[in-house]
């Protein structure tokens, strides 16, 4: 288990994935898949026991990413 946080805009999204998913990795293969323009969306969802995150990054154009992050129990 580790501890992270991702900030943009000076809002800050801090998070700790647990061991049962390689949180770190996903999160890796989804940027990279955004930002070599291999994809336009990209999901995963990282367990932090007993909740989740649901994460969803999306290309807009070469010059905009959106995040979209849903929390749940």
């Amino acid at each position: 288990m580790a501890n992270g946080f991702i900030e943009v805009n000076s809002k800050r999204f801090e998070f700790r994935p647990s061991y049962l998913t390689d949180a770190f990795g996903d999160l890796l293969h989804s940027l990279v898949s955004l930002l070599t323009h291999e994809e336009e969306l990209e999901t995963l969802v990282w367990d932090e026991e007993p909740q989740g995150v649901e994460w969803a990054f999306v290309r807009k154009n070469n010059d905009t990413y959106v995040i979209y992050q849903n929390h749940y129990i």
